[in-house]
Protein backbone atom coordinates (compact mmCIF):
# COMPACT_ATOMS: atom_id res chain seq x y z
CA UNK A 1 0.00 0.00 0.00
CA UNK A 2 1.07 3.51 -0.67
CA UNK A 3 1.44 6.00 2.11
CA UNK A 4 -1.57 8.20 1.40
CA UNK A 5 -1.00 10.39 4.43
CA UNK A 6 1.34 12.80 2.67
CA UNK A 7 -0.17 15.42 0.35
CA UNK A 8 2.48 14.67 -2.29
CA UNK A 9 1.55 10.99 -2.29
CA UNK A 10 -2.16 11.83 -2.48
CA UNK A 11 -1.63 14.11 -5.48
CA UNK A 12 0.56 11.50 -7.14
CA UNK A 13 -2.14 8.85 -6.65
CA UNK A 14 -4.86 11.22 -7.88
CA UNK A 15 -2.85 12.04 -10.99
CA UNK A 16 -2.00 8.38 -11.59
CA UNK A 17 -5.62 7.26 -11.35
CA UNK A 18 -6.86 10.12 -13.55
CA UNK A 19 -4.54 9.48 -16.51
CA UNK A 20 -6.42 6.37 -17.68
CA UNK A 21 -9.93 7.86 -17.60
CA UNK A 22 -8.68 11.10 -19.21
CA UNK A 23 -7.05 9.13 -22.03
CA UNK A 24 -10.21 7.03 -22.34
CA UNK A 25 -12.28 10.19 -22.77
CA UNK A 26 -9.84 11.40 -25.45
CA UNK A 27 -10.16 8.09 -27.32
CA UNK A 28 -13.95 8.39 -27.08
CA UNK A 29 -13.72 11.94 -28.41
CA UNK A 30 -11.81 10.56 -31.41
CA UNK A 31 -13.73 7.30 -31.98
CA UNK A 32 -17.29 8.62 -31.84
CA UNK A 33 -17.00 11.07 -34.77
CA UNK A 34 -15.08 8.52 -36.83
CA UNK A 35 -17.60 5.75 -36.25
CA UNK A 36 -20.47 8.21 -36.79
CA UNK A 37 -18.98 9.12 -40.13
CA UNK A 38 -18.47 5.48 -41.20
CA UNK A 39 -21.64 3.84 -39.82
CA UNK A 40 -25.25 4.65 -40.68
CA UNK A 41 -27.21 6.03 -37.68
CA UNK A 42 -29.62 3.08 -37.57
CA UNK A 43 -26.62 0.73 -37.19
CA UNK A 44 -25.68 2.48 -33.95
CA UNK A 45 -28.87 1.10 -32.47
CA UNK A 46 -27.37 -2.39 -32.62
CA UNK A 47 -24.26 -1.43 -30.66
CA UNK A 48 -26.30 0.69 -28.24
CA UNK A 49 -28.69 -2.18 -27.53
CA UNK A 50 -25.72 -4.49 -27.08
CA UNK A 51 -24.10 -2.11 -24.56
CA UNK A 52 -27.39 -1.69 -22.71
CA UNK A 53 -28.01 -5.45 -22.52
CA UNK A 54 -24.46 -6.19 -21.32
CA UNK A 55 -24.71 -3.45 -18.67
CA UNK A 56 -28.05 -4.76 -17.43
CA UNK A 57 -26.68 -8.30 -17.47
CA UNK A 58 -23.72 -7.20 -15.37
CA UNK A 59 -26.00 -5.54 -12.82
CA UNK A 60 -28.11 -8.69 -12.71
CA UNK A 61 -25.22 -11.13 -12.20
CA UNK A 62 -23.09 -9.01 -9.88
CA UNK A 63 -25.75 -8.69 -7.15
CA UNK A 64 -23.74 -5.88 -5.57
CA UNK A 65 -20.73 -8.13 -4.91
CA UNK A 66 -18.50 -5.45 -6.46
CA UNK A 67 -19.67 -2.99 -3.81
CA UNK A 68 -19.21 -5.61 -1.10
CA UNK A 69 -15.63 -6.13 -2.29
CA UNK A 70 -14.86 -2.42 -2.07
CA UNK A 71 -16.54 -2.13 1.33
CA UNK A 72 -14.76 -5.15 2.87
CA UNK A 73 -11.33 -4.88 1.21
CA UNK A 74 -9.57 -2.69 3.77
CA UNK A 75 -11.12 -4.52 6.71
CA UNK A 76 -9.77 -7.96 5.91
CA UNK A 77 -6.33 -9.51 5.98
CA UNK A 78 -7.34 -12.31 3.56
CA UNK A 79 -7.63 -10.13 0.46
CA UNK A 80 -7.10 -13.00 -2.00
CA UNK A 81 -9.88 -15.03 -0.37
CA UNK A 82 -12.17 -11.99 -0.41
CA UNK A 83 -11.52 -11.43 -4.12
CA UNK A 84 -12.11 -15.09 -4.92
CA UNK A 85 -15.34 -15.17 -2.92
CA UNK A 86 -16.84 -12.02 -4.43
CA UNK A 87 -16.00 -12.82 -8.06
CA UNK A 88 -17.04 -16.47 -7.92
CA UNK A 89 -20.81 -16.00 -7.69
CA UNK A 90 -21.10 -13.30 -10.41
CA UNK A 91 -18.87 -15.31 -12.73
CA UNK A 92 -20.82 -18.52 -12.19
CA UNK A 93 -24.11 -16.70 -12.59
CA UNK A 94 -22.86 -15.08 -15.82
CA UNK A 95 -22.25 -18.61 -17.17
CA UNK A 96 -25.80 -19.62 -16.19
CA UNK A 97 -27.13 -16.49 -17.89
CA UNK A 98 -24.97 -17.29 -20.95
CA UNK A 99 -26.47 -20.78 -21.13
CA UNK A 100 -29.97 -19.27 -20.95
CA UNK A 101 -29.17 -16.72 -23.64
CA UNK A 102 -27.58 -19.29 -25.95
CA UNK A 103 -30.35 -21.83 -25.49
CA UNK A 104 -32.87 -19.12 -26.42
CA UNK A 105 -30.67 -17.01 -28.71
CA UNK A 106 -33.36 -16.64 -31.38
CA UNK A 107 -35.85 -15.07 -28.98
CA UNK A 108 -33.24 -13.01 -27.12
CA UNK A 109 -31.55 -11.55 -30.19
CA UNK A 110 -34.91 -10.98 -31.88
CA UNK A 111 -36.06 -9.02 -28.81
CA UNK A 112 -32.81 -7.06 -28.45
CA UNK A 113 -31.73 -6.53 -32.08
CA UNK A 114 -34.92 -7.23 -34.06
CA UNK A 115 -33.32 -10.18 -35.86
CA UNK A 116 -32.09 -13.60 -34.89
CA UNK A 117 -28.32 -14.22 -34.70
CA UNK A 118 -26.42 -16.90 -32.84
CA UNK A 119 -23.24 -14.80 -33.09
CA UNK A 120 -24.87 -11.83 -31.37
CA UNK A 121 -26.30 -14.15 -28.70
CA UNK A 122 -22.82 -15.53 -28.13
CA UNK A 123 -21.30 -12.04 -28.02
CA UNK A 124 -23.93 -10.92 -25.49
CA UNK A 125 -23.09 -13.90 -23.28
CA UNK A 126 -19.37 -13.35 -23.63
CA UNK A 127 -19.76 -9.62 -23.02
CA UNK A 128 -21.44 -10.12 -19.67
CA UNK A 129 -18.77 -12.58 -18.46
CA UNK A 130 -15.92 -10.36 -19.68
CA UNK A 131 -17.50 -7.32 -18.03
CA UNK A 132 -17.58 -9.18 -14.72
CA UNK A 133 -13.89 -10.08 -15.03
CA UNK A 134 -12.83 -6.65 -16.27
CA UNK A 135 -14.74 -4.72 -13.60
CA UNK A 136 -13.59 -6.88 -10.70
CA UNK A 137 -9.95 -6.67 -11.76
CA UNK A 138 -10.30 -2.91 -12.13
CA UNK A 139 -11.72 -2.75 -8.60
CA UNK A 140 -8.82 -4.90 -7.36
CA UNK A 141 -6.22 -2.57 -8.91
CA UNK A 142 -7.99 0.46 -7.46
CA UNK A 143 -8.23 -1.06 -3.99
CA UNK A 144 -4.54 -2.02 -4.10
CA UNK A 145 -3.91 1.65 -4.92
CA UNK A 146 -1.98 0.62 -8.00
CA UNK A 147 -2.63 3.74 -10.04
CA UNK A 148 -0.04 2.98 -12.70
CA UNK A 149 -1.43 -0.51 -13.48
CA UNK A 150 -5.01 0.76 -13.36
CA UNK A 151 -4.37 3.61 -15.80
CA UNK A 152 -2.19 1.43 -18.03
CA UNK A 153 -4.99 -1.13 -18.26
CA UNK A 154 -7.49 1.54 -19.29
CA UNK A 155 -5.12 3.13 -21.82
CA UNK A 156 -4.28 -0.22 -23.43
CA UNK A 157 -7.95 -1.28 -23.55
CA UNK A 158 -9.11 1.94 -25.18
CA UNK A 159 -6.19 2.11 -27.63
CA UNK A 160 -6.75 -1.46 -28.78
CA UNK A 161 -10.48 -0.73 -29.05
CA UNK A 162 -9.86 2.31 -31.28
CA UNK A 163 -7.45 0.40 -33.53
CA UNK A 164 -9.81 -2.57 -33.85
CA UNK A 165 -12.78 -0.29 -34.42
CA UNK A 166 -11.01 1.43 -37.29
CA UNK A 167 -9.83 -1.87 -38.79
CA UNK A 168 -13.28 -3.46 -38.58
CA UNK A 169 -15.08 -0.41 -39.98
CA UNK A 170 -12.60 0.19 -42.78
CA UNK A 171 -11.81 -3.37 -43.85
CA UNK A 172 -14.66 -5.61 -42.63
CA UNK A 173 -18.03 -3.88 -42.81
CA UNK A 174 -19.48 -0.59 -41.75
CA UNK A 175 -22.08 -1.80 -39.27
CA UNK A 176 -23.09 -1.91 -35.64
CA UNK A 177 -21.83 -5.50 -35.52
CA UNK A 178 -18.32 -4.26 -36.34
CA UNK A 179 -18.50 -1.93 -33.36
CA UNK A 180 -19.53 -4.89 -31.18
CA UNK A 181 -16.69 -7.05 -32.56
CA UNK A 182 -14.15 -4.36 -31.70
CA UNK A 183 -15.25 -4.50 -28.03
CA UNK A 184 -13.83 -8.04 -27.82
CA UNK A 185 -10.44 -7.38 -29.31
CA UNK A 186 -9.56 -5.22 -26.30
CA UNK A 187 -10.54 -7.80 -23.67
Amino acid sequence: MNNIDSPKSMLSNLFGFSIGPAFSALIGFISVPISSWLVRPEEFGISSMYSLFVSLGYVLVSFGMDHAFIREYNGTKEKHDLFTNVILFPLLFSFVLAALILSNYEKVTEAVFSYSSFLLGFLLSLGIALTVINNFFSFLLRMQENAKAYSTKIVINRTVYLICLLLFLLFYKKSGESIIHSFYKKA
